[in-house]
């Protein structure tokens, strides 16, 4: 996000990833619902053994990915910040730091291409989730956002 030039590009992407935050929230929240229902609820065994084993399959990764998501937007914003100092720093420099001037662009760029795989593995994880959730909700899954 740092990398972005434009300050409503970056604006736009944090409020983006905020959005993503509070599904992300949301899921966690949904699953911990879930959860609670199937401990105060061990007597009444579902029929069908295909749906449990969907749910606890949903449980189960879900549970991983949110972690997994969690841990992926805090990495972004490491790399945000980091992003931020290093732009202060390249703008602070003068024309005599010219090789700090290149390392720093070179880390730079490195780092845009890591959030940029970070943003990608996120919303693949995001699209699994997602997919999971449908297949356990089916029609009668509540929207997420």
């Amino acid at each position: 996000i740092a990398a972005l030039e434009n300050q409503q590009e970056r604006d736009t992407l944090n409020a983006t990833v905020e959005t993503l935050d509070s599904v992300i929230q949301q899921g966690s929240d949904c699953i911990d619902s879930i959860k609670q229902e199937l401990q105060f609820e061990p007597n009444s065994a579902v029929s069908d053994e295909k749906a449990n084993a969907v749910i606890e399959k949903f449980i189960e990764e879900s549970a991983e990915m949110v972690e997994k998501i969690h841990m992926l937007s805090n990495q972004n914003k490491q790399l945000m910040l980091e992003n931020d100092e290093m732009r202060k720093a390249l703008e602070a420099s003068t024309d005599t730091d010219q090789p700090l001037v290149a390392g720093l662009k070179l880390k730079l760029e490195s780092q845009k291409e890591e959030l940029i795989a970070l943003q990608k593995s996120f919303h693949d994880l995001e699209q699994r989730y997602l997919s999971l959730y449908e297949e356990k909700s089916g029609s009668n899954a509540p929207p997420l956002l």
